[in-house]
């Protein structure tokens, strides 16, 4: 065998030992397909979702103490009603959750805010504008103490 034919041989040989090297094969980047983010009952989540006069793109607190997401939206992209769920983060669903930053500010009494704050079942993570005893109609208030659940502590 000359040395032409030689290298030639372990050209081909080199070729169809590793696929992503054959002459002609396109040579794709090794990807990796994320988990998908999953409702705790198995439901796929849909995202972008509308949700009131937001879009979002990550599981969201809106008006939840849980994170959830919407499982089916409209032509618009609106979450249908009864169509979400609770986000699961799992060796299989990788759910993208809003940031709860904590915000710095102070209450009229000078004391500090406490985020998030739930009150009547909805996460707070700014101050709030629901009606509540002891403080004026339209009136932002905030909680400056919570239980260990994060549950607003009335006169707090």
């Amino acid at each position: 065998m000359n040395s032409f034919s030689f290298v030639l041989s372990l050209l081909v040989v080199g070729s169809y030992a590793n696929p992503l090297n054959f002459p002609g094969a396109k040579q794709e980047p090794n990807r990796r397909v994320p988990n998908p983010c999953m409702t705790l009952e198995g439901t796929v989540c849909v995202f972008p979702f509308k949700y009131g006069d937001k879009e979002y793109t990550q599981c969201t607190y809106d008006s939840s103490p849980t994170p959830w997401c919407a499982t089916k939206v409209d032509a618009n992209g609106t979450v249908i009603t009864n169509n979400w769920g609770d986000c699961a983060n799992t060796q299989t669903s990788a759910c993208p959750v809003e940031d709860l930053t904590k915000a710095t500010c102070t209450a009229v009494t000078g004391e500090t805010c406490v985020f998030p704050f739930r009150h009547l079942g909805i996460v707070y993570n700014k101050c709030a504008d629901v009606s509540i005893t002891g403080i004026d109609n339209n009136q932002a208030w905030c909680a400056t103490e919570v239980t260990t659940g994060g549950e607003h502590i009335d006169g707090k």
